[in-house]
């Protein structure tokens, strides 16, 4: 059994960190359902004095692709996701 899958979290203020290894025989709905529990009880689990979960995730180590993941990052309201980086004005414009 190979190790293929890696579950981590981030907390506000720390570094991402790795918390549990998972097999490649582990089916993905299995995943899926860990990071959502994780998740739902991260008010148990909290790292310090007001410091909050930012985002759990799983990934597949082989692909970089991430399996589930559960986040509580906030896009401003002015976020317009159709706008690119211009690296000669050096920041985001509309003009893609």
């Amino acid at each position: 059994m190979a190790t293929r899958y890696s579950a981590r979290w981030r907390w506000e203020g720390k570094d991402s960190e790795s918390i549990a290894l998972f097999s490649a025989d582990v089916p993905q709905e299995v995943l899926v359902d860990f990071v959502d529990s994780l998740w739902a009880n991260a008010a148990n689990w909290q790292a310090g004095e007001g410091e909050d979960i930012r985002w759990v995730d799983c990934i597949d180590m082989e692909t970089g692709e991430v399996i589930a993941e559960r986040s509580d990052w906030d896009e401003p309201d002015n976020c317009d996701d159709d706008c690119g980086f211009d690296p000669y004005m050096g920041c985001y414009t509309d003009d893609c």
